[in-house]
């Protein structure tokens, strides 16, 4: 397995990285307003294959490996629509003036289904083991308790240091992980290629990682080259900003995070390929790879060098109430976004 690829996050299960086949991070459908689409559910709407894993939230299809079979679907419908009643409100009482509607709406969509989600996983069942260690939860297959142990072990010391380097509030509630056997069948779990699989991705609410000791042999490789810390960031931005981000931003961050706290870059680090606004925003996951995520990178280290501490902690505020990322980005780092692209009119 290519370490150069090794993360697969909660965006886009059907993009294949070019000339590898290998799924990379971020759907096609992903709107332009940044807000989590239906890719963002555990088994996304466009993902996997006939006979893959199920949708959570609904039941259909064939049993599921970590949300349980059809027997459980109307315990989770029932679940889902209590969850949906209460949490509509709860979204919807806080939009303040000049929230913008259709981000409001996508927004209350998206924390029914993080929450329908999260709960799906939570639930008990025959063949699944649990480790509940304060802020992070592990829940994994029987057999496979010491990769559950790493795993748990290194998102407690990792949690508070990406909280620390973005600047961005710990949830309430616990960093829930699902280990899986091994990366193919965690890629089997989804639908994707056994031959080609992931190690991690963050979804809906829920950080899905393959048990390291069948991949890394050693905890220090787990903790070099892993995926935890990338996933534990895109979370608490997810959970910042209730979904309202573009796919890019949230990319850049989780490689800017990387590099901070293991060193680890990938070989288009550094780099600032020329790449539209538009297609960055519309076409993200249709770019060639490095384009995609060097770009990424390069704007969101470009937008961090035009304020001081704590912006993203401000931004993240200023999505959560329904701003569009243009418009809070402006309001918090004073720059149009835009502008700050290689080749963009003004840069």
């Amino acid at each position: 397995m290519g370490i150069l690829h090794r993360w697969i996050h909660q965006f886009m299960p059907n993009r294949r990285t070019p000339g590898t086949g290998r799924p990379a991070d971020l759907p096609a459908d992903r709107p332009a307003s940044g807000v989590p689409a239906s890719a963002c559910l555990l088994a996304p709407a466009a993902g996997p294959a006939a006979g893959g894993a199920s949708d959570p939230a609904t039941g259909g299809g064939a049993p599921d490996p970590v949300t349980g079979g059809p027997h459980r679907a109307h315990l989770r419908r029932r679940l889902a629509a209590l969850l949906l009643v209460a949490l509509l409100g709860w979204v919807l009482g806080m939009a303040p003036g000049g929230a913008s509607p259709s981000v409001r709406a996508a927004q209350v969509a998206w924390t029914a289904r993080t929450a329908a989600s999260r709960a799906a996983v939570q639930l008990p069942r025959p063949g699944w083991e649990q480790l509940a260690a304060g802020p992070v939860q592990v829940i994994y297959p029987a057999g496979h308790q010491e990769g559950a142990l790493w795993v748990r072990d290194y998102a407690l010391a990792s949690l508070p240091r990406v909280a620390q380097v973005t600047g961005l509030p710990l949830p309430d509630q616990p960093a829930v992980f699902v280990v899986h056997a091994s990366p193919a069948d965690l890629a089997r779990s989804f639908g994707w290629d056994p031959q080609d699989p992931p190690l991690g991705f963050y979804a809906a609410g829920v950080i899905h990682v393959a048990d390291p000791l069948t991949w890394a042999g050693e905890r220090e490789t787990f903790m070099r080259l892993g995926p935890v810390p990338h996933e534990l960031a895109h979370w608490l931005l997810d959970r910042a900003a209730l979904g309202n981000y573009p796919a890019w931003f949230t990319e850049g961050l989780a490689q800017a995070v990387d590099r901070e706290l293991t060193g680890f870059t990938f070989g288009w680090a550094g780099r600032c390929p020329p790449v539209a606004w538009d297609d960055l925003n519309g076409a993200f996951a249709s770019l060639p790879t490095d384009d995609a995520y060097g770009a990424a990178l390069c704007l969101y280290d470009r937008l961090a060098a035009q304020a001081g501490p704590g912006h993203l902690a401000q931004l993240a505020r200023e999505l959560a109430a329904g701003r569009p990322f243009a418009a809070a980005a402006r309001q918090v780092y004073g720059v149009e976004p835009a502008r700050l692209l290689p080749g963009a009119p003004g840069s």
